[in-house]
Order: C-alpha cells, then structure tokens, then sequence
C-alpha cells in the first residue's frame, strides 16, 4: 500500500498497481500543470479572459482527484495511526521544505526576490506558502488531512454503505453553498459546516472505488449524463453571466475546488475511468510510468513555468496566446518530467520528491 499511496514515489514501472486509478492521477496531473499554464499570460487584456476562465474551471477538478485516488487507496486504513503518519508526514513535509528554498533560491538568481526577503519568507514557512511556491498549499491540506486520517479512518473501516452514503450526501450539500449564496446571498452560521473541506474527496474516492457505480442502459446514461450537465455545465453558466451584486464569481465557482459543480465533474471522471480506462499493456505501462512521478511534476512544474516559460514569453510573445499556452503545458510538462525523472536517481529522492 505504501508504494500506491498518494504521493507517488519513483517505482520500478513493472510494480502490480490499479491502472484505472493511475489513469485518474495522471489526468488529474496533466490538470494541474494546465491550470498553472495561463499564468505567463495574465496581463492580457480580458480579449481571453473567457478561455483562461474556462480552463481554470474545467480543470479544477484535479484536486479532487488526486485525493479521491488517495482515499480509494488508503482507507480503510489498515495500519495504526502511529505508523501511519511516520510514514506519510515525512513524504509531505520534506518535499515542501525542499521546493519551497529551491523556489527562493531561483526567485533570488533571477532578480524577483532579494536573499533577505527569501531567508524571512523561509522562516515563515510553518505559516504558510513561501513566494514562488504559491502551489504548495496542496501540502499543507495533504498534512492537514493525514493528521486527521487516523481518526476518521476507523470509522471509514467500520462504516456501512448507508452511513458513507449518509456523509457524502452531506458533504454535497456544503459543496452546493456557492450557489446557495448567488441565490439568497451570505449567510451566517452554517450547521453542515463541520461536512465542509477537502476530507469528503477521499471519502467520496474509497466510496466509489469499494461500490463502483455501472451504467448498463442507455436511461441509466442519459440520465447520468442530464444530471452532469445540469451541474456542471448549465449551473455555473447561469450563476457566472448573471450580475449579482456583492457575489465574487470567480472565487465562488472558477476557481473553487469546494463546489458541487467540481464535485461532479470529479465524479463523471472517476466513474468514466472505471468503466473504461484502456485495459492495452502499451498504454497501462505509458500511464502507469507518468502516475509514479506526478507528485514529482506537481512540485516543480509551477516553478518551471514562473521563472523560465514566463519571463520568455513577457520578452517574446507569441501571435497567438492560446498557442503560448499550448507550448507552455508541452515545455513545462516536459522539462518537469525530465528534471524528476534526473532526481530520482538520487539516493535520497524521497526527501526531494516524495
């Protein structure tokens, strides 16, 4: 189990694993580095803010995935808490320390930060994101969930169908308050709060993977299909061209990983996936060699993109921005891949990349 979990580490490619589910991370990988690709461009005037607004949307459900993919391969837990977490933390918390002096230290090679901000940003660093590793927030949820693991694993462990089902129902219903609030407006006191957070999309992850959800009919699939529609697509629409005073519509849905609306397209993912990831040895191997180091390319392709892809394009634009975002997602993804595939010949990788 420890060679499946999330993060990965770099393994020999010939280790038994779920293709399916090394399908969803490298999905959810390839989401993150797109996510991050418009960011060279962001002075553009708002001629393409529609598309940067649409690929922000369409891939935040990378998140997600890569914490259901970790909640379908650790619970129920199956070690104790003790164990657990000597073996997780250190997986998180050295690689964030790591990147986040190397993010300091290029940012000081290249001119944007001078050493005594970066060795007071350092300091910082129990508090939060350093400058340049803005993306590492995703650790500092990874720790805070892990820590928490322990406890809610025993009762994932013991949970029946009906009381997993009981949680996520929940749990869906905080993810609906976005649109809650662009319908009725802010809101006090909420009392599913305690159902809120990233911890729902492990236990939605375990769910599906233990009761995979098969569509046999073509009224099983269209209605499947209506009701992601609905959610994903015509919602969100309606809600972000509609001028509802004081609402922060970019917040509250294209960049929110917490909304219903990601939510199902998390799950459509998931469950397409299952149903037909490609069962060719060719293509298992291809993926399964990428999920190993998506963690890897998930720590430094942000880097990559910032201090080389983005200087490069502000002093050479190209004639056409969605074509700069196309050789930013291929250049980085490919200089990422390069760069963790060079550092795991290290012998001490794990404390670089998981």
């Amino acid at each position: 189990m420890a060679e499946q979990d999330l993060p990965p580490r770099l393994i020999d490619v010939n280790t038994p694993r779920i293709a399916y589910l090394d399908t969803i991370r490298v999905i959810a990988c390839l989401m993150v580095v797109l996510v991050h690709c418009p960011h060279p461009h962001e002075t553009v005037t708002a001629q393409t803010g529609l598309f940067y607004g649409a690929v922000s949307y369409l891939c935040s459900p990378c998140i997600g995935l890569f914490l259901m993919v970790s909640g379908a391969l650790l619970f129920p837990l199956k070690t104790s808490g003790r164990i657990f977490l000597k073996r997780r933390l250190g997986r998180i918390v050295w690689p964030l320390v790591v990147w986040s002096a190397v993010a300091l230290v290029v940012g000081c090679l290249m001119g944007t930060l001078t050493w005594s901000a970066a060795v007071g940003n350092f300091l910082r660093l129990p508090l939060g994101c350093v400058r340049g590793f803005e993306h590492g927030w995703y650790l500092y949820v990874l720790v805070g969930i892990y820590l928490f693991v322990p406890v809610i694993g025993v009762w994932v462990s013991a949970a029946s169908r009906r009381q997993l089902q009981y949680f996520i129902i929940l749990w869906t219903v905080v993810m609906s308050f976005p649109y809650v609030i662009a319908a009725f407006g802010e809101f006090g006191m909420r009392i599913l709060e305690p159902f809120s957070g990233f911890m729902g999309y492990m236990v939605l992850g375990y769910y599906l993977h233990r009761y995979p959800v098969r569509l046999h009919t073509v009224w099983q699939w269209g209605m499947a299909a209506a009701l992601f529609v609905a959610v994903a697509v015509v919602l969100p629409a309606i809600v972000y061209l509609s001028e509802i005073p004081g609402y922060d519509k970019f917040t509250q849905i294209i960049y929110n990983y917490r909304s219903v609306s990601t939510e199902a397209m998390c799950v459509a993912i998931f469950v397409l996936v299952h149903n037909f990831n490609p069962g060719w040895r060719v293509w298992n191997r291809m993926v399964r060699g990428l999920a190993v180091v998506s963690f890897g390319i998930y720590l430094c392709n942000f880097i990559v993109i910032r201090q080389f892809f983005m200087p490069y394009f502000v002093a050479h634009p190209m004639s056409s921005v969605y074509l700069e975002v196309f050789v930013t997602f291929a250049g980085s993804l490919a200089v990422s891949w390069i760069i963790v595939r060079l550092l795991g010949l290290l012998p001490f990788r794990k404390y670089i990349i998981g």
